[in-house]
């Protein structure tokens, strides 16, 4: 994981290095999000720490898979931290090369993340908020 100066940094190199995702490319990394998080219509069961997922494509924007859900009650910062670095770094990135880092705030943790599948390759940018259903402490 980076610092949020350090991915962004990444994020610029990867996004100028080749072309972004679109089309069929770009629905299979938004399934395979849905699937992460637990959504009835393609994964066997609800996700263990997560509700209320939603993701969307933006073909065009900064984040081209921009999700959120809320976390369950009693689920803590630390938790959705690890939840979402592990499933970012085994389960949803390209395998070529990612970059990510995570915002923690009293509220909320997101997630940022870029990956790519090859050099001069398809890269994916993604931003995954999750609300706490508890604010964490300051």
């Amino acid at each position: 994981m980076l610092s949020p100066a350090a991915f962004a940094e990444q994020k610029r190199e990867i996004c100028r290095s080749g072309p972004p995702s679109e089309g069929d490319n770009l629905l299979g990394m938004e399934i395979d999000f849905l699937t992460w998080l637990g959504d009835p219509i393609y994964a066997d069961q609800p996700h263990e720490l997560l509700d209320d997922a939603v993701v969307q494509r933006n073909e065009r924007g900064e984040w081209l898979i921009d999700a959120s859900a809320t976390a369950k009650p009693g689920v803590t910062a630390g938790q959705v931290e690890v939840a979402l670095s592990t499933a970012w770094t085994q389960d949803l990135r390209y395998e070529y090369r990612e970059a990510h880092t995570l915002l923690t705030e009293p509220t909320s943790v997101t997630l940022q993340a870029v990956t790519q599948g090859g050099p001069d390759d398809l890269w994916v940018t993604a931003q995954v908020r999750v609300a706490l259903s508890t604010p964490s402490p300051a």
